[in-house]
């Protein structure tokens, strides 16, 4: 019985857990927005901006469970759209933003 209970906890784990989700704002720096649920860190920033209730800016987020250090990023645009971010290339980008 304890066997189907941890079966049962693991199959809900692997569902839905809980994200830290954060925006990268002024001066590079994390600021930490909440929390949001899915079962790995991009299905739980897609809810996160699909959230009706919050307007999600446009920009690079970061999100990690719990137990990690680093953040993994996201690119979010205009229209809501979640994409994996290079942060090699995304620095490029910005440094080149700031040249021109």
């Amino acid at each position: 019985m304890a066997s189907d209970a941890r079966a049962d906890a693991s199959r809900v784990e692997s569902v839905a857990r809980h994200w830290e989700i954060a925006h990268r704002g002024f001066g590079d720096a994390w600021y930490r927005l909440g929390w949001s649920e899915g079962s790995s860190a991009e299905s739980a920033l897609r809810a996160w901006v699909e959230d009706e209730v919050r307007m999600a800016l446009s920009g690079t987020y970061g999100v990690r469970s719990p137990s990690e250090v680093d953040w993994q990023r996201f690119r979010v645009d205009r229209s809501g759209a979640v994409y994996p971010a290079n942060p090699s290339a995304e620095d490029e980008l910005e440094a080149g933003e700031g040249s021109g």
